[in-house]
């Protein structure tokens, strides 16, 4: 099997994005709600394995989220002898249970996986059409098998709190960052395992977010072998038919009053996601390797590390090792990511671009043009909003030729880039005073961030700006 995927590598790689879409369009859409979404295609290291993370937004959520925040809030009473968060992590637990199918609990079936020691057939070579009558032992063989959680180097980390009591080579065991605790023996992964919860609760993890925990069901194979299902959405396990994870986001603020600090915090993740590097293959560190060992000193100061630098750098760029998988995606010209709304490039200059034919000629006066021309029902919108409801609905306008990047303090340029784009203006866009003197885009600016008009993106994308 495993030639036959490194000889087909084309095949799978346009398999697993057309297998990705067809899912977005049903299950995704009618199953879990999904309206929005970002997602990247990625490759693991050494083997190639393709696989996909995504961020999507659910038409579903919205009313248990506004009903969690006053939970949380103290604005929704809570029954006596329960905290705020209890109720409210209650409340979430049993909408996730019912809406996503989300659990951590194996499922009680005289057929189930842990009564026997004969090795079932494996969940992912059976379509959902062949086990749709037997869903509990179809879920059992998931939780046991693609959403089992077993500790190896990627998950165990070195450890910063130690006992007084340990020594040195106890020291040395490390601990898994999802959950299961201290190996036993150091390079062994033995780990005690998930934490067993009679109870639902929301915890708060190292990087200050919340998750939901639900209660977990650890238990054992007659072979004394002990298994760490993790938390899953059935749902979503029998759709897709392989390993897959669901996580819920959930903001500390009210939701339908959004706090621009935190919206911020989820795009600032999703830029850094979409650029962040992939872990160095064992050639790309043999190449540095030998070009530090070969290196020799000239000038005995900054300019030998600046010199050896930016050779590594070079031969980084020139010879960038790439998985199989991965270069046949480049060479096909596949996706490297999927999102729910285009986007279309709206220049705010005057430029005119030839065509071979009138017709293909576009002039980035067209846009401006038609909203300073629209008709008088339309002149409460925003340039911003124009585009939306009039020009392209449904795409993502990208605004160049202005200073676009937030700056805190405002500066003059900003300023006036927000006030032509979110500040509704008719005929002409005003860059002086009926008396002559030159408009403080500045001052303007700070008038429109605190009035009513102002969208929360700019809202956002200042707040941003100040850290």
């Amino acid at each position: 099997m495993s030639r036959y995927i490194n000889d087909y590598t084309v095949v799978i790689q346009e398999y697993f994005q057309v297998r990705v879409r067809t899912w977005l369009e049903t299950v995704g859409k009618d199953i879990f709600g999904i309206d929005h979404y970002w997602l990247r295609f990625e490759f693991a290291p050494g083997r190639g394995q393709v696989h996909a993370h995504m961020i999507a937004t659910t038409n579903k959520m919205e009313d248990m989220s506004a009903l969690v925040y006053k939970i949380r809030s103290g604005a929704h009473a809570c029954p006596s002898g329960c905290t705020k968060d209890e109720f409210a992590a209650s409340v979430l637990a049993q909408w996730a249970e019912q809406t996503l199918g989300l659990t951590a609990k194996v499922i009680p079936s005289p057929h189930s996986i842990d009564q026997t020691d004969q090795a079932p057939q494996h969940p992912s070579s059976r379509n959902f059409s062949e086990v749709h009558n037997n869903l509990a032992d179809d879920a059992n063989a998931f939780l046991y098998t693609c959403q089992e959680h077993v500790c190896t180097d990627y998950c165990l980390r070195k450890r910063r709190i130690f006992t007084r009591t340990e020594t040195s080579k106890s020291k040395q065991r490390r601990e898994c960052h999802a959950g299961c605790g201290v190996e036993k023996t150091h390079g062994k992964g033995d780990t005690p395992g998930f934490v067993l919860r009679k109870k639902t609760s929301l915890e708060k993890y190292a990087r200050g977010f919340l998750k939901l925990q639900l209660p977990h069901d650890n238990k054992r194979k007659r072979d004394g072998k002990k298994r760490n299902p993790i938390q899953t959405s059935l749902w979503l396990a029998h759709g897709w038919r392989a390993n897959c994870d669901l996580q819920l986001i959930l903001y500390d603020g009210n939701p339908r009053e959004p706090d621009p600090a935190e919206v911020a915090r989820i795009t600032d993740y999703i830029v850094a996601y979409a650029s962040k590097g992939i872990e160095s293959f064992t050639q790309e560190q043999d190449q540095v390797k030998e070009l530090v060992m070969a290196s020799t000193e000239s000038s005995g100061d900054t300019r030998d590390v600046v010199r050896l630098t930016r050779q590594i750098l070079n031969r980084s760029l020139s010879q960038k090792v790439l998985s199989k998988q991965e270069a046949m995606v480049h060479i096909l010209k596949l996706d490297l990511y999927l999102c729910s709304q285009s986007f279309e490039r709206i220049s705010l200059s005057n430029y005119h671009r030839l065509g071979a034919t009138p017709q293909s000629s576009r002039s980035g006066k067209a846009f401006l043009t038609t909203y300073a021309r629209r008709p008088s029902h339309q002149h409460h919108l925003s340039l911003h909003q124009f585009f939306h409801q009039t020009w392209s609905p449904g795409a993502v306008p990208f605004y160049t030729a202005a200073m676009t990047k937030p700056k805190c303090p405002p500066s003059e340029e900003y300023s006036k880039y927000i006030l032509l784009v979110h500040r509704p203006w008719v005929a002409k866009f005003l860059i002086t005073k009926d008396n002559g003197q030159p408009v403080n885009f500045v001052v303007e600016f700070r008038i429109f961030r605190t009035s009513k008009l102002c969208p929360k993106s700019v809202k956002v994308q200042y707040e941003r700006a100040k850290y």
